[in-house]
């Protein structure tokens, strides 16, 4: 929890920077 991600992330699957994420929590 509390994580955050650097301003330069790209994830690696979906090739979307940072900014175009918002933190979201899980339910598994």
């Amino acid at each position: 929890e509390g994580e955050t991600l650097p301003p330069d992330f790209v994830c690696p699957i979906c090739k979307h920077g940072a900014s175009d994420f918002e933190k979201v929590e899980v339910e598994i």
